[in-house]
């Protein structure tokens, strides 16, 4: 499978919107994957809770730090496609690093 930064995103703006990686758009496997791959580059974590008094276990996902700060980048639409659009041009790849240092340069403008 290949990973897709707009999969990356739709996945982290649901987390924080809604609280579930839910997403029908999505197909099962491609979302696996990128949950996968999200939790590898450390942008999620996956916690086991329990219901009360020992009751039935639930896997919650959620953002660390690094995926709140690669989604609050990554939210206003305007500069998440000036930013992929920039180092497609430039790069012919959606490098995590590089999109991720391209949004925070272009946020960084857009306050100037």
């Amino acid at each position: 499978m290949k990973r897709d930064m707009d999969t990356v995103r739709k996945i982290a703006i649901s987390l924080a919107e809604k609280g579930s990686a839910d997403l029908k758009d999505i197909d099962e496997d491609l979302l696996q994957y990128h949950l996968w791959i999200m939790k590898e580059a450390g942008l999620i974590n996956n916690f086991i809770r329990f219901g009360p008094e020992g009751g039935s276990a639930i896997n919650s996902v959620e953002l660390t730090w690094a995926g709140n700060e690669f989604l609050e980048a990554a939210r206003n639409d305007s500069i998440w496609n000036k930013a992929k659009s920039l180092v497609l041009d430039k790069t012919g790849a959606a490098s995590f690093e590089i999109m991720k240092a391209v949004l925070i340069e272009l946020a960084l403008k857009a306050v100037k």
